[in-house]
């Protein structure tokens, strides 16, 4: 039954002998993404105008086609597992088509059919004669040859898909998405209040007790610049802090949205429902993106002057030293007339319009950025939510992946949210990959 193992699987193998994997891509492939770059190891990379896209497509072509191999030498070896009745009809193994199991519950698996046949001709064959034994020696020799060669092709199947699944990320990175932040490793963390008052400020405090206790599980630098209240009944407003550690936007990216609480103010007897908002974003991409836009030229605006009005004696209404700036494509308007100096009223209005133009596009980015996430108004609405933390009946709710998670101290501790932080980084990547295979075969043919 020996089948000898194919030239790329026997070259992988030696390729990767003294080195084991390691990946921070929280995921792997799935059986569908590993059927779509089956596909791709068979299909034709178009020319493109980019002579770098093409070149990376290749190259995952390429490592795809190891990947078919290895599938392919599985497939025989499942049919012939199957033919000695090792394997029964229904099952497989290493097919990506159709899921492939782990390599060391598929290899326990193999290796406990293999004990079974192998015992169970010993018992028959100790009734025989020596030749007879001498076959069943041989045989149970040549089983345990196939299963060690399975086992090494699951191996190399994990092997080649996390390398495959980093060269898709990485592709992802560089082409599908080029102004991506998942290499950021600090970030801008606002928590303001929505609706509820009072309450909804004390939420906020709770927030970033939580973020502040999940940094911790994290390494991570969590600093307060700006929330602190003077009078701790009153929580925090307005809460900004920065977060700094490896990979970190990864990590509270899904955190954006509106956090609704459920419970009993401690001021009131009734369960009261309020709101917190917080959005996550890399400052420094976000400051780079906002001054492309206030690139100011003249021909967007428009400058006024005239007499300025106030005290200041005689001259006040002698000479126009009042300058008023328009930007005609936002509307924004600035007057000064500050000091007796024109030119100075202008330069300070100019810069007093740069500090509105930088509000009003920071703004725009934070709307568009909801808007990206399927929340319409972001106003704070007690409908408009991601996540629920109700204390009544002690559960959270993450309303993204539609799971409740029992114990609500476990998520205001941070251990509760580091789960869930991790579930969704998977769904990320997976989502992510999906989305990278398709912008991929969509520049191949058949």
């Amino acid at each position: 039954m020996n089948k000898p193992l194919s030239t790329a699987a026997r070259h992988f193998f030696l390729s990767r002998r003294n080195s084991r994997l390691f990946s921070s891509i929280p995921t792997e492939l799935t059986s569908s993404q590993q059927k779509l770059l089956v596909q791709l190891a068979k299909r034709t990379v178009s020319k493109t105008g980019d002579g770098r896209t093409h070149q990376k497509i290749t190259k995952i072509q390429e490592r795809s086609k190891v990947l078919k191999t290895l599938h392919d030498d599985l497939d025989v070896y499942a049919e012939l597992f199957r033919e000695s009745g090792l394997l029964d009809e229904g099952d497989t193994f290493g097919r990506a088509l159709q899921g492939v199991p782990s390599p060391s519950a598929m290899g326990a698996k193999v290796g406990a059919r293999v004990d079974a046949k192998v015992g169970a001709d010993a018992k028959v064959d100790a009734q025989a004669d020596a030749k007879a034994d001498a076959d069943v020696g041989a045989h149970a020799h040549a089983d345990t040859h196939n299963d060690d060669d399975v086992r090494q092709l699951l191996r190399a199947v994990e092997d080649v898909g996390s390398l495959l699944l980093q060269d898709v990320v990485d592709f992802y990175k560089s082409v599908v998405n080029a102004e991506h932040h998942l290499d950021t490793d600090e970030v801008k963390l606002e928590i303001t209040p929505g609706v509820g008052g009072l309450e909804a400020k004390l939420f906020c405090s709770d927030l970033l007790s939580m973020y502040e206790h999940f940094c911790k599980l994290k390494d991570f630098q969590c600093t307060l610049i700006r929330g602190e209240s003077d009078d701790a009944k009153d929580g925090h407003r307005n809460i900004v802090a920065v977060v700094k550690g490896e990979r970190v936007y990864e990590h509270f990216v899904q955190e954006n949205g509106i956090h609704r609480v459920q419970r009993v103010p401690v001021n009131s007897k009734k369960i009261q429902t309020s709101t917190s908002v917080v959005f996550v974003y890399d400052e420094e991409s976000l400051r780079k993106k906002i001054k492309k836009k206030m690139n100011l030229k003249k021909s967007d605006l428009i400058i006024e002057t005239k007499r300025s009005g106030g005290p200041g004696g005689q001259s006040v209404n002698k000479n126009e030293t009042c300058v008023k700036v328009l930007h005609k494509p936002t509307n924004i308007s600035v007057e000064v007339q500050k000091t007796s100096s024109q030119m100075q009223n202008r330069n300070m209005a100019i810069e007093a319009l740069k500090t509105k133009l930088f509000s009003f596009y920071y703004q725009q980015e934070k709307d568009l950025f909801f808007k990206c996430r399927r929340s319409h108004k972001m106003s704070g609405d007690r409908s408009e939510k991601i996540r629920s933390y109700n204390f009544i009946n002690d559960f959270v709710t993450d309303h993204l992946s539609n799971v409740q998670y029992p114990g609500i101290d476990l998520f205001f501790r941070g251990d509760g949210l580091l789960r869930l932080v991790d579930h969704h980084r998977r769904v990320f990547y997976r989502h992510l990959v999906d989305e990278t295979l398709r912008f991929i075969l969509a520049r191949t043919q058949e």
